[in-house]
């Protein structure tokens, strides 16, 4: 059996279960050697369900405060005598755990016909749980509808971006309607994001089938495999690759984290944008094109400002609120 056939073989609790024994190794050694931490990345590297996986575990963590709480004093190791026994130990991280996974913000359960509209304000992040076992993980300036009956379990993607772990029920299929596009879950883990001009949509693990309706007289679909991602716009559909660590890059929103790789400026603007009322403006076309790569907090525009500042040769200057990115 192959490597990847084994990891497709492994089910997400026991990933989720493994997240959380690396998480713990992580912050309970008194001396974490770069032999382990080279043996996590490896585990991080063998998929990207593994990665966010462990994102989830850590965001979580740090999110209900718990960080701190365990973590010794800077510069005081833990004592061989004072380390808490494992089965202690791994009692309170699996509560913690189970309530990390099942969710770190807001929790609804709903199951009714009629449909119920949650939202994000810009910045925000909020966790929905369906009864049925499914996620939907919202992130800044979102608006879904959700209709989880007996009989179909349906989500309008009315603006912004979610990722979605479904569990599969061959009686009751579940559909992301996004405009004129339209998801229908074959049992997987998928981020839709939607705005004015189009939808993307990028598989983690399964698989989804995409039908646009876009020129209605040639409607499309295609089914999407992990690694892929779709753009479809009002005429056209297209399908590419990303590599697994890329992939998992493009949801470090869920860790609070925007990563850029070969970026350009505008881009990263326009992406800092939407998670913050304070905004970046790029000040004229040609520096707008300039590109780096670098990761970010989700509000550090202050920090992405002094980066270009300093490694592009750029010159900031705050307007009001706003910062202005200039020659």
């Amino acid at each position: 059996m192959s490597e990847h056939e084994r990891n497709d073989s492994v089910s997400s609790e026991e990933i989720d279960a493994r997240a959380v024994a690396w998480f713990t190794d992580r912050i309970e050694s008194a001396e974490w050697t770069d032999e382990a931490q080279a043996e996590l990345d490896a585990w991080l590297a063998q998929s990207p369900k593994h990665l966010l996986a462990y994102w989830r575990v850590e965001a979580g963590w740090d999110r209900a405060g718990l960080l701190t709480a365990v973590r010794p004093p800077r510069g005081e190791p833990v004592r061989s005598d004072e380390r808490r026994p494992w089965s202690i130990w791994f009692g309170r991280v699996a509560a913690v755990a189970a309530v990390l996974i099942g969710g770190v913000a807001a929790t609804f359960y709903y199951t009714s016909d009629r449909p119920m509209t949650y939202a994000t304000a810009v910045g925000g992040h909020r966790l929905v749980n369906l009864a049925d076992g499914s996620r939907i993980e919202m992130n800044t300036d979102t608006i879904i509808q959700v209709s989880a009956g007996r009989q179909a379990r349906q989500v309008e993607l009315v603006q912004g971006e979610a990722f979605f772990h479904v569990k599969h029920d061959m009686a009751r299929e579940f559909v992301v309607n996004a405009g004129q596009h339209r998801l229908i879950d074959l049992g997987t883990e998928f981020f839709v994001r939607k705005n004015a001009a189009r939808v993307e949509v990028g598989l983690v693990e399964g698989r989804v089938r995409l039908e646009s309706a876009s020129g209605a007289a040639h409607p499309q679909s295609a089914v999407l495999v992990p690694g892929d991602i779709a753009l479809a716009t009002a005429d056209k559909l297209s399908v590419t690759k990303k590599a697994a660590r890329e992939l998992s890059d493009d949801l470090g929103w869920r860790n609070g984290n925007l990563v850029f790789h070969r970026a350009t400026l505008a881009d990263a603007a326009a992406e800092f944008n939407r998670y913050n009322d304070r905004k970046l403006v790029i000040a004229d076309e040609q520096v707008g094109k300039l590109t780096f790569s670098s990761a970010f907090p989700t509000d550090g525009i202050d920090a992405f400002a002094r980066a270009a500042q300093k490694s592009l040769g750029l010159h900031i200057e705050h307007r009001g609120e706003d910062i202005v990115i200039s020659r």
